[in-house]
Formats: C-alpha cells, structure tokens, sequence
C-alpha cells in the first residue's frame, strides 16, 4: 500500500497507484535489498536471500549518488545525504554498493508473472555522471580500480561476497525464500486489505510481539524500563483504506527476535484494537502499536506530537522484562460506547472502572487520575492533561460542561516534542 497516492498523483500530475502487486517478478524489477543470515553449519559465509524492503526497492542508481547507507541489512542504519538535496529531488542510490552479482538474483522461467524479457534487458547504466561506470550489474562486474576504490564503502554482504570470491573466506550459498502463500485470515477478516508492517526491529525496539493468555498477539517487554523512560518509538500514519476498514497486518522478513515470523498475519479493526483518533476524529495506523492491550492501570503512556510522523511510548511505571504492555484506551479515545465490547473490562485492575467506552463516560475523579499521568520523571502540577491524546483534550475543552471543570488550557494541553528518555 502506498500512503497519500492521490496526493502525490495530484502533485505529480501522473498516476500514482494505491497497491503494488508483491510478486517474484516485483522482486527483480524493484532490485530486492540483498540481506544475509548466518549459516550455522559452519560451511559458508552466510546465507544471502533477496528481500522487498520499503524504500530502498523503488529507489533508482546512480554512480554519484546524492544518498549513502551507514549500515546495510542492519536495523541500525541510516540514510545519509552525500551532498545538498533539493526538495522535490529524486532520491539515489548506488546498486553496486548494495549487490554484487545481479546474475545470482532469484528468477523463476515457471512463474507466471516471470518473462524472458526481464534477463535480456539492458543493465547499462544512464545516470550521466562524469564518475559513471557503465554497468550496474553488480560489484562483481565493477573494474579491480573502482572495486577497490568502493569495497570500504559496499554492503556487508559484498564485502563478504568480494572476500570468498577471492578465497578470503568460505563461500556464499544462496537460498531465496519463495514469498509466503497468502495466509488465511480468521473468520470475519477474509475481504480485508492486506499490508506489510514492519516489526520492533524497525524502530530498535526492546520489544517482542507473541501470542498472550487471550491467544491474540499482543507486546512484551523484553528488558526492564523505569518509569518516565521511552520504550520505543513507532511511525503513524492516518488509517488507510477508507479510514476505518479492518485490515490484515503481514510481517515481513522476521529480522530481530521480536519480530514476527515472515507471512505471519494478524487482524487489526480500529474499533476494537488500540488505535487512536486526531484532532479530527480520524482514525490513526501505528502498526506494531496497534498490538498493545488495554489496561485501566496501563504500563504504557505516549507522548503524542500531532504532524509528526515519529511517536513516543513511555513507561508509565516500572516494567520488567516479560511484562505485558498495556494502554488506557479511555485515555486515548473521548467516546468508545458504540464499539465492540466496550461495556466490560476484564483487566483485573485494582483500579479498574469496569468499562471501555473512552474518555467522555468516566467520572471527573476517573477523568482527573488520568489528565494527571504524566510520561516525564517531573512534577505533576507542570504537566496536567500530557498523557491524554489530542483526540480527548479538543473534546474535553469542548465539553467542560462534563463533570466538572476541565483544567486543560489551549497553551497547556498541547504535549511536548521532548526527545527526554
């Protein structure tokens, strides 16, 4: 799925598509990113396989690229710019630094989406540098002056690659996994939309994503956090799709132990999971976020920054490694009454109010324990009103009326961007 398509076919002024088909053939005409595990034989290297990562798979070469990885197949890497990019600028990158052998790519003469044409096309490249290369057709094609001028800057697995080549080391074996069949989903669920989400490790979160007690995915620490410290962060995006339609989450290449096995699928419906509304009353799409359960005595608070992409989950108390995390979903969402299993909570809470019909239905000294949570290691009267969402402080200044005044103030209510771990 590709977020704001009709924006950016309105901009562009050419047709931006919603979907992309994820196929073998997708995979080479995209340049899968290459990626490697270790091979626990003892025989080779590494394992390489080729995977569909977002959005290094879009992006086009260039010899003088104007973008350069600090990591390759790393969750720990970041995008560089080499020099001044404009805005509006396309993105590049150079494949020589990231593939070494294009001839190795995965290509299947049996599939039906496959086409001889694809292995005769022409892999010269067109970027028009005065540094270009001619081929870009891997490392391994590459002249032993230019090898040797970017092997210190390549990928690791063209290091390792370059290496057994060279008899350095023990040799590659390569093993492309086939994509996963589509998964069933559950009854209910089966017309749903179909996404790629990316796990913890895209975040570097400490955090794993299991089945619980309930049979349902759910997160878990998996180190201990003090209260007021970040745990992890996750991209939001508005829900896609119509804005509130169920939708079947994939995993992708399971990387970190955190993550989920490759083609695992789980069901997200934004009435019954623990997504958040804007200002606007919009739904919000928070990916692996979506997977923690609701709890009136929540371990977990957000410091919620509206326009930016990048959000915070804190420990609202000490968390061990192990634990459950859990959310207030009526500190989250002004008025929950009309969705599913809204009228019982079964979190066992000393202080649970026996409902999940959001914000609006609690009482003002239920609506004040939480308008004073607090994210931050500071003292309460600073801070009043910071741990609830955008959604229920424009609704509580809007309904004051509601049991008691509400102490929120338009300077006050809007949280800190703080980066305070």
């Amino acid at each position: 799925m590709l977020a704001d398509h009709r924006a950016a076919s309105k901009r562009s002024g050419t047709e931006v598509p919603a979907t992309l088909p994820v196929t073998r053939k997708m995979l080479l005409d995209t340049h899968g990113m290459p990626g490697f595990e270790p091979d626990t034989s003892g025989k080779y290297s590494f394992i390489a396989s080729w995977r569909l990562e977002a959005p290094g798979m879009f992006m086009n070469h260039s010899c003088d690229p104007n973008m350069i990885e600090t990591a390759y197949d790393s969750c720990n890497g970041e995008s560089i710019a080499t020099r001044l990019i404009r805005k509006g600028e396309e993105i590049t990158c150079n494949y020589n630094l990231e593939h070494y052998d294009d001839s190795l790519l995965p290509y299947d003469s049996d599939s039906d989406d496959s086409s001889s044409d694809d292995e005769s096309e022409d892999e010269t490249c067109e970027c028009g540098s005065k540094n270009c290369w001619g081929p870009m057709t891997g490392f391994k094609t590459l002249s032993n002056e230019v090898k040797e001028e970017l092997l210190p800057i390549s990928s690791e697995c063209v290091q390792a690659w370059h290496g057994a080549d060279k008899g350095e080391s023990l040799p590659i074996k390569v093993e492309q996994k086939v994509f996963p069949p589509r998964p069933d989903a559950p009854n209910g669920y089966e017309d749903s939309p179909r996404m790629v989400f990316p796990g913890p490790s895209a975040a570097l979160a400490d955090i794993e994503i299991k089945k619980g007690d309930t049979g349902k995915f759910a997160l878990y620490a998996s180190k201990d956090v003090a209260a007021g410290k970040k745990i992890y962060e996750f991209w939001e995006m508005d829900w896609p799709f119509g804005g509130t339609s169920p939708i079947n989450m994939v995993a992708p290449t399971k990387i970190r132990k955190g993550d989920l096995p490759e083609g695992t699928i789980v069901c997200v419906d934004p009435f019954t999971c623990s997504a958040a509304k804007d200002r606007s009353g919009h739904f919000k799409f928070a990916g692996f976020d979506l997977l923690t359960e609701h709890c009136c005595e929540p371990n977990v608070t957000y410091n919620v920054s509206e326009g930016d992409d990048w959000q915070k989950a804190y420990a609202a108390k000490a968390i061990k490694a192990g634990d459950k995390l859990t959310v207030d979903l009526n500190s989250i969402l002004w008025d929950r009454s009309n969705s599913p299993n809204a009228e019982n909570c079964f979190c066992s809470s000393t202080k649970c109010v026996g409902h999940v019909k959001g914000f609006k239905q609690l009482s003002y000294e239920e609506k004040m324990v939480r308008a004073h949570m607090t994210w931050k290691c500071v003292p309460v009267k600073k801070c009043v009103g910071e741990a609830l969402s955008p959604n229920i402080r424009v609704n509580w200044r809007a309904n004051s009326d509601l049991g008691g005044d509400c102490p929120l103030s338009s300077s006050s209510s809007e949280s800190s961007s703080s980066d305070e771990e």
